[in-house]
This record gives C-alpha cells, sequence and structure tokens, in this order.
C-alpha cells in the first residue's frame, strides 16, 4: 500500500509544477477600460415584465456588438437574458455572443472560428471546483490546441484558460494525486483508502530509519540496489513524513469539514421589477461622472444601482495591467477571479434616486452577516493580495474581508456580491500547514517559485525513487 501510494503520489508531484506551466496564459488580466455609453436607452421595467419576470437578481448594462444592452440575471436561471438597451428587443444568443467576445478579449484570439460554446452550471474533470466561479461559459476555438476559455459573464472577467496540454497534465494530476475519480465513486471509500495508503507510507519510512539506526555500520557496502535504496531513503526521509502527514491531514480536514468556500451559502437577494422605478440612465445622471460599470443591489429593503465611477477613461484600468494580480499570484500564474473594479462607487436608490451614504461598506458586512449568526467587530478590510488566511486557492480578487467575534472572516467578493470564504482558526491553521509544509510556500520568499518548484520536483522524484528500489528489494528477497 506504501509503495503504491508513494510512487503515484510522487510521479503526480513531479507533474504538478510542469501542469502549472503548461497553464495557458491570457493577453491580459482585466477588460480594457471603458465608458458606459447610457443616454436614450430604454426603461427596463416593461421589457422585463413582457419576459415574465417579477422578480430579478441582478441587471447590468453591457455591450453587445457595440450597443449598450442589459444583462438580466435571473432568479435560480442559469442562462441571463439580454436586452438591447435602445430598441428594448431581446439579443439573440445575446449570452453567447458577450461570452464570446470576452473569450476573444481574454486569449488574443481574433479569426479562430468558435467550435463550441456551451453554459458550465457544475465543476467537473475540465473545470474543476478549484476555479470556483459558476455559472461559466465555456469557449472553444477551432484550433489545433483547442483552446478553451472559461468566462464568467456577470462579472466580465476569466474563469481560466485550458488547451489539450494542459487538459492532459491537470487530468492525470487529479487521477493520481487526488483521485478525484474515486470520489465520484464513493467519497467514505476515497477517504478511508486514501488515509490508509499515506499511513502506511509513513509507518514504512518510519520503520526504514529504525532498521538503518540498527544496522548504520553496515551502512557502507559497496554500492548496488539495497545501497542505492538506503541513500535515495536518506536523501528523502523529511519528506517522506512531512509530505504525506500534511496531505493527509488536508484530506481529512477537507472531507469531515469543507472547503473554506464550499462551506459558504450565497444568499439570494431578489429584486421586485415594479422597485425599478429609476433607469440606468437616470441614475447616471444623478450619480454624475463616467460609468464605467452599473449593477443591482439589495442593502436591506433598499434596492439601488451599484455604479462604478472614474474619473476619465484613463483612470480606469488599462490593457494587459495585470502586474498586481501577477504579485500576488504562486510564480506569476493566472488565476480565476481577478476583477480590480479601480473607482469610486456611487449607489443610486431604484425607488426615488437618491444617492445612499456609506453604502458600499454597509453592503458588505451586510452581506456577510447574512451568512454567520455572530456579531461583527467591526473590523472591515480590502485584501487586494493572496495571504496566509486567504490563499491562491480562492482565486477570486480583490475581496473584502470582514471581521466577526470568535476570529471568523468572511471574504465578500463587491464584484457580483458572492461569499469567497469563509474562514476561522481551524482553516488558518490547517491552510497553513498545507501551503508552507506540503507545497512549501514559505521557501518561495528565500529561493523564488521557480527554484520552489525544482526543489519540490527534486525531493518528491527521490521519494518516488526510493519506494521502487525499495519494492524491487522486496520482490527480488521474494522470489
Amino acid at each position: 500500500m506504501a509503495l503504491a501510494g508513494v510512487v503515484l503520489w510522487s510521479l503526480s508531484g513531479v507533474l504538478h509544477p510542469i501542469m502549472v506551466q503548461l497553464q495557458p496564459e491570457p493577453v491580459r488580466q482585466q477588460l480594457d477600460p471603458r465608458v458606459l455609453t447610457l443616454n436614450n436607452t430604454v426603461d427596463p421595467r416593461p421589457l422585463l415584465r413582457a419576459a415574465g419576470l417579477a422578480t430579478i437578481q441582478d441587471l447590468r448594462v453591457i455591450e453587445v456588438d457595440g450597443r449598450p444592452a442589459y444583462q438580466v440575471t435571473r432568479l435560480r436561471g442559469e442562462q441571463r437574458l439580454v436586452f438591447d438597451a435602445r430598441d428594448g428587443s431581446i439579443v439573440p444568443d445575446g449570452e453567447r455572443r458577450y461570452a464570446e467576445w470576452l473569450a476573444r478579449q481574454f486569449t488574443g484570439e481574433p479569426r479562430a472560428r468558435v467550435a463550441h460554446a456551451d453554459l458550465v452550471t457544475t465543476f467537473g474533470s475540465e473545470y474543476s471546483y478549484i476555479n470556483r466561479l459558476l455559472p461559466v461559459w465555456r469557449i472553444e476555438f477551432d484550433r489545433p490546441d483547442h483552446l478553451r476559455a472559461f468566462v464568467d459573464t456577470r462579472a466580465g472577467r476569466l474563469g481560466t484558460l485550458v488547451d489539450d496540454r494542459h487538459a492532459l497534465a491537470a487530468g492525470a494530476f487529479n487521477a493520481l494525486h487526488r483521485w478525484l475519480w474515486l470520489a465520484e465513486v464513493a467519497r467514505a471509500v476515497r477517504l478511508v483508502l486514501l488515509t490508509a495508503m499515506l499511513t502506511m507510507a509513513v509507518l514504512v519510512v518510519g520503520i526504514g530509519i529504525w532498521i538503518y539506526a540498527l544496522r548504520w555500520r553496515h551502512a557502507a557496502g559497496r554500492w548496488g540496489l539495497r545501497r542505492a535504496h538506503r541513500v535515495a531513503g536518506l536523501g528523502a526521509v523529511i519528506a517522506g513524513v512531512i509530505l504525506p502527514l500534511s496531505g493527509g491531514t488536508h484530506l481529512v480536514y477537507e472531507v469531515l469539514r469543507g472547503d473554506a468556500a464550499s462551506r459558504a451559502p450565497q444568499p439570494e437577494d431578489p429584486i421586485a421589477v415594479d422597485d425599478l422605478h429609476i433607469t440606468p440612465e437616470a441614475a447616471q445622471l444623478g450619480a454624475g461622472g463616467h460609468v464605467s460599470a452599473i449593477s443591482l443591489a439589495r442593502l436591506g429593503s433598499e434596492p439601488a444601482y451599484r455604479l462604478l465611477l472614474v474619473e476619465s477613461l484613463e483612470s480606469g484600468p488599462r490593457p494587459g495591467a495585470g502586474h498586481t494580480h501577477h504579485e500576488s499570484s504562486p510564480s506569476g500564474r493566472v488565476t480565476a477571479g481577478f476583477n480590480p473594479e479601480r473607482g469610486r462607487f456611487v449607489w443610486v436608490s431604484t425607488r426615488d434616486g437618491h444617492i445612499m451614504d456609506r453604502a458600499e461598506k454597509s453592503y458588505m458586512v451586510a452581506r456577510a452577516l447574512r451568512v454567520v449568526g455572530v456579531v461583527p467587530t467591526g473590523g472591515l478590510q480590502l485584501i487586494e493580495h493572496f495571504d496566509g488566511e486567504y490563499g491562491f486557492v480562492f482565486k477570486r480578487l480583490p475581496v473584502w474581508r470582514v471581521e466577526f467575534q470568535g476570529g471568523i472572516g468572511v471574504f465578500v467578493d463587491p464584484a457580483d456580491g458572492a461569499i469567497a470564504a469563509i474562514t476561522d482558526s481551524g482553516d488558518r491553521a490547517e491552510q497553513w500547514l498545507f501551503a508552507h509544509v506540503h507545497k512549501l510556500e514559505w521557501l518561495v520568499g528565500w529561493i523564488g517559485g521557480t527554484w520552489r518548484d525544482r526543489l519540490a520536483m527534486t525531493l518528491a522524484a527521490v521519494l518516488g525513487v526510493s519506494a521502487v528500489l525499495g519494492g524491487v528489494l522486496a520482490l527480488r528477497r521474494r522470489s
């Protein structure tokens, strides 16, 4: 059991940095700057009523083929509706067309035909839970590498990029290292089997150390399989203990408690169509300034338009400006959920058009209060970089951290109001253990991400070689 587990985990451990390097990179991390043109747009209420909608979850202004459009997120609806904001007609395949435009913006692919465009509503082998965002559109281009872009049309951001090479490497890693195929059969069986194999691996390392201590005087024999096994085992003895223990702790913790993001419910805030007395155009005029983004949100019982104002076109994000994001990503790699909205948020009531003071921060606290039943401490912080508590695994940036009693932190994504994670002291301890002990993140500050990856690959390879040599010796003794 130890041999099978260590060999498979070592091989896939070597594969992980390669998989990261094979990740296709986008040509830009965010959309080009823009100022929405809302003049001469129609009232959205008659359009929504004609579509049979009494309540909606969100309404955003986007552009489809250069024309302003209303993107409507329905309650418990997967595919969004898109209306032309000038003439009120439904835009045929508006969501798909907008998704294709987003995919071309992020990939820089201007000409290749779109081979497939599908709405993804559940996580799977190609678009796994680690990517966090749902629903997303999967846009596959007709080119030799079958590049696929997964895009979140609600916030206009990239989920992830996948091509054939990365899909093959990621599939092998999930099968050999995480054994996700077994979770589809029976989660309990996966937990029991992997825990048993990890335990056996640690026991074998311990027994090996014990045997070496008893027979160290005979350790300087001539070179052969036995001495090669001994040298490789000594070289990987620390990795042979800390990697299975930290990996096993992560496995058991994740299965029994759940991921800090999976424990986060997503509260819905239905907004009545009849409350939209103010149009988006009127909201812009009331707020003043250039509007870069507009959406709907609810603060208590008050529905409002949430407008992102920028002083000028140059004050917003610039094409390809992903440096802040790169600095917060392991080895400068792309992450899902990056949506840096630069500017000033203004809230305008949809009922009477008055400006709602201090609404942005109040909204973040209100969203967090919906999912935890303890008293907030008043701590509120904008998180723009991954850290020990809110790590790379959660993907979304930036997020607001709301502090609650008992050391509970709730992270709210301002792009769509989603609860990105809920953490406590247990989560922080486990995340530190997994990041610094299993993934050796503490080395990045000393030697950089590339050399950390090389060292991790070397340790995994030596551990695997030691296990194989031990297996050969065991088989030779039996024969």
